[in-house]
């Protein structure tokens, strides 16, 4: 677990969380941030690229949120 907390995350919307919901129950106005360490990725893909996936699936999950159930 730790080693997956430290260097092998999933990015938004992959994990068995239920971000969509959780980003529900959040206020409008929280700021939130992408914390995506992916070890074994950065050995293909770029931070740039890694980045830009990152951001993509935040911005699903956060539509998704905002769309209605």
């Amino acid at each position: 677990m730790i080693h997956a907390a430290r260097y092998e995350r999933m990015f938004p919307g992959e994990g068995g969380i239920d971000l969509v919901s959780l980003t529900r129950a959040m206020p409008a106005d929280i700021v939130v941030s992408i914390e995506v360490p992916t070890a074994e990725l950065a050995k293909t893909l770029d931070a740039k690229a890694r980045a830009r996936r990152a951001l993509g699936a935040a911005r699903n999950v956060m539509a998704a949120a905002a769309s209605k159930p």
